[in-house]
């Protein structure tokens, strides 16, 4: 127990350090898990509640990697569905940094590529790193509505990849300024059919969440968390 400890420390000090004196590279560091449980019938955010560990101290130019496990420890079939909300007025001190934060929210580009083993790579949603669609044509899909991740059978795995991009000509008031985004994480329970199959179970279609909670409704349950906790540590520029 205590070299696993050890271990993780290290990576973690490593990716720092890739962070502040490479500006142009892909650093990643420690992955993050998104569980539904079997005993609680909850879904959780593992190691806590902010799933975007890498995205800390990032500079311009950057292109920052997380990787999100989804595992179903429950022993029933689900559809686990994705969504982003604008994070509560009561995330944040004053007007002033809630407005800075959705406007530094809206610059970062978010691109999200889903693996399951056995299938091919798929993008998912690329475009702001809030979630709001866009007509720009590099950008696919909206996370204001509910993104499809699939059906995850009991003990099933997937995997979310996710990638941060800092333009590299963002401007020094977004300095040290903290970033944030609700994710909502909801799924729908399967119910074993006649002929050995699923079928949805449709008693509740209500979702309820808070920024930090997770309320299950009988079949649906939604885990909401502030995942985008960004500080961008601007180099001041030179004079030429």
């Amino acid at each position: 127990m205590k070299n696993k400890t050890i271990k993780k420390l290290i990576t973690v000090f490593l990716s720092s350090v890739i962070i502040f004196n490479n500006s142009y590279k892909i650093s990643f560091a420690e992955n993050s898990k998104v569980v539904y449980e079997d005993i609680s019938n909850k879904i959780v955010t593992l190691p806590g509640e902010d799933l975007f560990l890498n995205f800390k101290q990032i500079m311009p130019g950057e292109v920052v990697q997380q990787d999100i496990e989804i595992h179903n420890k429950n022993k029933i079939t689900v559809e686990l569905f994705l969504r982003a909300e604008p994070a509560d007025n009561d995330k944040f001190e004053s007007k002033e940094l809630q407005d800075i934060s959705e406007e530094l929210i809206n610059i970062l580009k978010l691109k999200l590529i889903l693996q399951v083993e056995g299938k091919e790579d798929r993008v998912i949603y690329a475009g702001q790193a809030s979630g709001v669609k866009n007509k720009s044509s590099e950008n696919y899909g909206d996370m204001t509505e509910n993104i499809l991740l699939g059906e995850f059978e009991a003990n099933s795995k997937a995997n979310i990849i996710a990638e941060l991009s800092v333009p590299k000509e963002l401007k020094n008031k977004y300095q040290n300024v903290e970033s944030k985004v609700k994710w909502i994480f909801s799924c729908n329970t399967l119910s074993s059919g006649v002929n050995g199959g699923t079928s949805e179970d449709t008693s509740n279609k209500n979702v309820i969440t808070g920024d930090n909670s997770s309320v299950i409704l009988i079949s649906i349950l939604a885990g909401a968390s502030l995942i985008v906790l960004v500080f961008v540590m601007m180099r001041k520029k030179k004079n030429n």
